[in-house]
């Protein structure tokens, strides 16, 4: 799961915080235990994790001092279509510095 997911990922990642928004069956997850094949050090060691159910609450989290001007780094679920999550990520920048850019996934 941590090739999939969060590797990817990590290129974007420029701070030690992670707010997590598991969508759907990924809330049984604990992503702080995904193993990083590379250096066999789990996600949790890496990195301080929340997690929060919607963007909806993340939202209402914006004056909070640890998300204040912080990085967002969105990842959507394709089966609502690209166009979606690019929406998604750009409301959610209101709380947030602005996305570097928005990269679309190859099939």
């Amino acid at each position: 799961m941590f090739l999939f997911l969060i590797q990817p990922a990590l290129k974007w990642i420029r701070r030690d915080h992670l707010v997590i928004i598991p969508h759907e069956d990924l809330n049984y997850i604990p992503f702080q235990v995904f193993q990083d094949p590379s250096d066999d050090r789990f996600l949790g060691e890496c990195f301080q994790i929340s997690y929060t159910p919607s963007a909806t609450i993340l939202m209402g989290l914006k004056k909070s001092r640890n998300i204040a001007g912080g990085r967002l780094l969105t990842c959507g679920h394709l089966e609502h279509g690209f166009a979606a999550s690019a929406a998604t990520a750009a409301s959610m920048s209101t709380c947030c510095r602005p996305p570097d850019g928005i990269t679309k996934p190859t099939s």
